[in-house]
């Protein structure tokens, strides 16, 4: 992803955030689903990928840095705040930059499987609460 755009993911992502705080929320039936250890993973999964989204912004600028590269954000030329890596260092900045994005995608399709597990097999309302407005539209019941 082009520099620019890796850094509005961390914007995009706290945007979600604000719109998304719990007592905005409507209330929830509870359901089986959502208890135990299935409730513990869905929240660990969600944590884990704002913090990877947050690391692998913080890693592409360090990725460029190292190298000994401007960062470019939307036209404007941000210096490298440090001396370069040695070549081993900007290698394994890179390694663990791509190991990390590839993380955040098996993460984010594991996740969109269980939104879709929810909705075709367990039939409950986890997916429509997804929605911008967290209700069913009239059209979906």
């Amino acid at each position: 992803m082009p520099a620019s755009g890796g850094c509005g993911c961390p914007g995009a992502t706290g945007t979600r955030q604000a719109f998304r705080r719990p007592a905005d929320r409507p209330p929830s039936v509870p359901r089986p689903s959502a208890e135990g250890w299935v409730e513990r993973a869905s929240t660990m999964a969600h944590y884990m990928l704002y913090a990877l989204l947050a690391a692998e912004a913080c890693l592409g600028f360090l990725l460029r840095w190292s190298g000994n590269e401007a960062m470019s954000f939307f036209g404007i030329l941000i210096q490298p705040p440090f001396p370069p890596f040695s070549k081993d260092g900007h290698r394994l900045v890179g390694e663990i930059h791509e190991w990390v994005g590839w993380t955040i995608v098996i993460l984010a399709a594991g996740h969109a499987a269980a939104a879709l597990y929810h909705h075709y097999v367990l039939r409950d309302d986890v997916l429509r609460r997804m929605l911008p407005d967290g209700r069913a539209h009239a059209s979906d019941t």
